[in-house]
C-alpha cells in the first residue's frame, strides 16, 4: 500500500471512530437514556453538605422521579406530582412540575410533619431549578445552581 493510500485509510478509520464516539456520547445523554426509568432520592443539597432524603414520610415512601416518554411524575415523599421535561443538546435538562396532589403529610410528631413538609418544598423547588444532569449507571445526579439531587435507580 502506498503512503498516500495509507493516510487515506487511516483518515477514514479515524473519522469512523470519531463518529462512533460522538454517537455513543449522544446515546448516553439522550432523553431515550432516561425514558422508562424511576429514581429514588438518596441525598440532596449543597454538594459539600448533602442531606439524606427523609425516610419517615407517609407510609415509609421516599421522594421519587420517573421519566415516562416526555413526561415526569413522582412523589415528594408525601404528595404526588407530574409534569414534563426536555433535554437540549444532550446536556441541558429542564423539568416542569405542572401538578401536585395536596394530601396532608402524616407523622408521629409535629416536628416530623414539619420536616416532611420542608423536604417536600425544597424537593419541588430544586426540581424546578435543574439545568443539567449526569448519569453513572444506576446513579442520577440532577444539578441546580444552588444544589444537587442524587438519585438511585429503582427497578
Amino acid at each position: 500500500m502506498t503512503p498516500q493510500r495509507m493516510r487515506i485509510v487511516t483518515s477514514i478509520v479515524l473519522v469512523a471512530c470519531l463518529i462512533n464516539a460522538v454517537h455513543g456520547i449522544y446515546q448516553l445523554l439522550s432523553p431515550l437514556h432516561l425514558v422508562g426509568t424511576t429514581w429514588e432520592l438518596q441525598h440532596y443539597g449543597d454538594p459539600a453538605h448533602l442531606q439524606p432524603a427523609h425516610r419517615r414520610a407517609l407510609n415509609g415512601s421516599v421522594p421519587t422521579l420517573e421519566f415516562a416518554g416526555a413526561t415526569i411524575n413522582g412523589s415528594t415523599g408525601c404528595n404526588s406530582f407530574d409534569g414534563g421535561y426536555f433535554i437540549v443538546v444532550g446536556l441541558y435538562l429542564k423539568l416542569v412540575v405542572l401538578g401536585t396532589t395536596l394530601a396532608g403529610c402524616g407523622g408521629e410528631t409535629m416536628e416530623e410533619v414539619g420536616e416532611m413538609m420542608w423536604q417536600e418544598r425544597v424537593y419541588r423547588d430544586l426540581l424546578s431549578n435543574v439545568y443539567t444532569f449526569t448519569r453513572d449507571g444506576d446513579k442520577l445526579t440532577l444539578i441546580t445552581p444552588e444544589a444537587i439531587l442524587v438519585f438511585q435507580r429503582r427497578d
